[in-house]
């Protein structure tokens, strides 16, 4: 079931088991999961029903697969709120026979790892704390955790709500017509089977399992000012106005699917354009140098889209983990056909 209140039987290891077979990764799953798991609702439900599916050999995996877990302590909320948060995770994957690493924000280059199980506590100096750079710090270490136990995917705990929010975010920092959507269920090997489940549903379902959970402590984080005001304003409006949730879900599938139809054009137009229209690899540390990027090359790309398209995609790549707005790509591909920004549109 993608949706659905838990006290009318939500199955959520049936829900994660039926993703994993849709998005087939059954085989990927047969080889192995790293489950990362903050201690909150999501996560929370996320590893017991892998649990649950490890265990009975059904959903998903043909057989028993073999599960991990990692928790990730940002150091930004004091030692006694980051303790208690690794000790419930501990906890839970102790009762479900899951081995739980844990690391700890610290050097950038993830170096230092302890094989044993035990915290890691990186060497180094510490980089500054962005949410931006703390993203890239969670998948890059998930990664190689993975690669070292040899798993095949990597699976986080991401809902319905996180991705409304996600596509809201985008439009209130501006983004481009063809990257109006939310996460993918299935992205290189991460794979979010919560995402067709709201948050209230998994938090219905784990109290009715007597499964305890971390309140998320950002809800009432002045850093996160731009995210909460979108949860708990921007949403709720849009739902009375829209008519509902529901209605509201289904106007942002409507405008995700069209984006979608317009990314798969641009892609096609640039791939079809060459070199100038090729996009550049991620680099495999933030700040290390891209693909140049011709500039000759790119006036060449048919249409002021494709080539705004492909300015982003470059200025994206190269300033990992920040992410450029569309008024910030304009701007710059303003300057370079040699315009002033303050111009548009006169």
């Amino acid at each position: 079931r993608a949706r659905g209140d838990a006290g009318d039987g939500l199955d959520v290891p049936g829900h994660v088991g039926a993703v994993l077979k849709a998005s087939a990764v059954e085989s990927a799953a047969a080889r192995g999961v790293l489950a990362c798991v903050s201690g909150g609702a999501d996560s929370i439900a996320m590893l017991h029903a892998l649990g649950a599916l490890r265990d009975c050999g059904g959903g998903a995996a043909a057989a028993a697969f073999e599960l991990r877990a990692v928790h990730f302590d940002h150091r930004q909320r004091g030692e006694r709120a980051s303790a208690g948060d690794e000790t419930l995770v501990q906890e839970h994957c102790a009762a479900l026979r899951v081995p739980c690493d844990v690391i700890r924000w610290g050097h950038a280059d993830g170096s230092g790892d302890a094989e044993d199980g035990s915290p890691r506590e990186p060497g180094g100096g510490q980089p500054a704390y962005s949410q931006a750079a703390a993203r890239a710090w969670r998948y890059a270490e998930a990664e190689r955790l993975a690669d070292e136990h040899g798993l095949a995917l990597i699976a986080t705990g991401h809902h319905l709500d996180d991705n409304v929010e996600t596509v809201l975010l985008k439009l209130t920092r501006g983004v481009s017509l063809a990257n109006i959507r939310g996460m993918d269920v299935l992205r290189g090997r991460v794979v979010r089977p919560l995402l067709g489940l709201r948050k209230r549903e998994l938090e219905r379902w784990l109290a009715d399992c007597g499964l305890q959970w971390a309140d998320d402590p950002s809800n009432a984080d002045a850093t996160y000012a731009r995210r909460n005001a979108v949860r708990h304003r921007l949403v709720p409006l849009l739902e009375e106005l829209c008519g509902g949730e529901d209605a509201l879900l289904a106007r942002l599938e409507e405008a995700t699917e069209q984006s979608i139809m317009l990314r798969a054009q641009l892609d096609e137009t640039l791939a079809s354009s060459g070199e100038c229209g090729s996009r550049p690899q991620q680099p495999e540390q933030p700040g290390q140098q891209v693909a140049s990027f011709d500039v000759r090359e790119w006036k060449l790309l048919p249409g002021d889209l494709a080539r705004l398209d492909a300015l982003h995609s470059y200025v994206a790549q190269a300033t990992a983990p920040a992410v450029p707005s569309y008024a910030q790509v304009r701007a710059l591909m303003l300057m370079l056909d040699g315009e002033r920004p303050d111009d548009a549109g006169r």
